[in-house]
């Protein structure tokens, strides 16, 4: 089974974050893919650091989630809620942040 391999999309989502011109969003140049051996997702994007404001922090989960990526602070936990079953009756992941619940989309791989 071929995975796929996350570094345009991890290249397109610092891209945008340029744009963007969000102070919280510093040291890029440090954020990072896992490695297949660490217990992330293998499309998470390890920042290296807590951002402290709820709103910069949705910001960039959301902004993220366009690459199909999940930006991951050094304390975040990828979970799956079962309290509250999608229409599929499949649960819900998350990623469970100091600033709650922030809820994943599918990701769209590009070819």
């Amino acid at each position: 089974m071929n995975e796929h391999d996350y570094t345009k999309n991890l290249e397109a989502f610092l891209d945008k974050l340029n744009d963007v011109n969000n102070p919280s969003f510093v040291e890029r140049d440090k954020w990072r893919l896992p490695l297949p051996e660490e217990m992330t997702p293998l499309n998470g994007v390890l920042i290296g650091y807590e951002i402290e404001s709820k709103r910069d922090r949705e910001q960039l989960h959301n902004i993220g989630q366009q690459f199909g990526l999940i930006p991951l602070c050094p304390n975040d936990l990828v979970d799956l809620d079962m309290s509250d079953l999608s229409a599929s009756g499949l649960p819900k992941p998350y990623v469970y942040s100091i600033h709650g619940k922030l809820y994943l989309k599918k990701p769209k791989l590009n070819s």
